[in-house]
């Protein structure tokens, strides 16, 4: 039985492994690639495929941040990743915001939109695609090189990055990938998407887990995030 509600399968794992020397015929869990076997006392097997975690709130709200920590925490436990976040750029003297940049995990920066009307734009931004690409591309591409406890993010999967049709095309290929089970990835979207079908495919994956940051749950909400990334790729499993 293929089961779609991942988060509530999630928590219901989280609440056993609390408990102190289960009885093995109540259930036993295996990992095996990146799917999850959870046997108990019945011919049912729930077959839980967990490869993919999407970030969700308003501008703002703290999505860089918890991928940043997640980040930080991965490395710490010499987990490899690859991908990328995003960072505004501020003047420094009046503190107005002149546009974004794209960071790698590896430190490496580049613009990708700065004030102004050069076309493609989004908003009052215009996009600096060559210069995303660049940066961008590579560090996507690096996924192939990952291991099994290796995860790609990316924050974010957004309408600049998507002004770049080599990006979209990468993540078309990403999108396979994750569906086969075969990379786990995180990544931050807008809340509001409408229109943007990498991310609509993206959600209609099945073990797609979705965490929507709010101002009220940001601090308990990276908790969750982590304790799923880990889980996902295989370092933490319950009892």
């Amino acid at each position: 039985l293929r089961v779609s509600f991942i988060r509530w399968i999630y928590f219901l794992l989280a609440k056993l492994s609390i408990i102190d020397n289960p009885p093995d015929e109540f259930y036993t869990i295996i990992k095996n690639n990146r799917s999850l076997f959870l046997h108990v006392d019945s011919p049912v097997t729930l077959v839980i495929i967990m490869s993919l975690i999407l970030i969700t709130g308003m501008p703002g709200v703290g999505k860089t941040t918890i991928m940043r920590k997640l980040s930080d925490e991965l490395l710490t436990r010499h987990l490899p990743i690859t991908g990328f976040y995003t960072e505004e750029v501020r003047d420094t003297r009046s503190g107005d915001r002149l546009g974004f940049d794209v960071v790698t995990f590896t430190g490496e920066r580049a613009p990708l939109a700065r004030i102004g009307s050069r076309a493609p734009c989004v908003g009052r931004y215009s996009v600096c695609v060559a210069e995303f690409e660049h940066l961008a591309l590579p560090a996507l591409d690096a996924r192939r090189q990952l291991p099994k406890t290796g995860a790609l993010l990316l924050d974010e999967i957004g309408r600049m990055e998507l002004k770049s049709s080599a990006f979209i095309g990468r993540m078309n290929a990403i999108v396979r990938e994750v569906t086969a089970g075969k990379l786990p990835f995180i990544a931050t979207i807008p809340l509001k998407a409408a229109g943007m079908d990498v991310i609509e495919q993206l959600k209609r994956i099945t073990g797609c887990q979705i965490f929507h940051v709010k101002p009220s749950n940001r601090e308990q909400m990276y908790d969750e995030v982590r304790k799923a990334a880990l889980l996902m790729i295989g370092t933490v499993l319950p009892r």
